[in-house]
């Protein structure tokens, strides 16, 4: 495997994981009329373990 075809899969994984957090979040908004507090919580999270993952997998050899 190219070593740019691995860095690539991390920054989709870490994008994946905010985009996720966001619309899971959207979504409890407009389930429970909270805007925007699911929304932002749920960056928050997807921020914060996209990267985790980012970190983790960047440090391996």
């Amino acid at each position: 495997m190219k070593p740019w075809t691995r860095f690539l899969g991390i920054g989709l994984q870490l994008t994946g994981a905010i985009l996720m957090g966001f619309f899971v979040g959207y979504w409890l908004d407009k389930k429970l009329g909270t805007q925007p507090w699911c929304m932002l919580a749920g960056a928050a999270l997807g921020m914060a373990a996209g990267f985790y993952n980012f970190i983790k997998e960047s440090l391996e050899e």
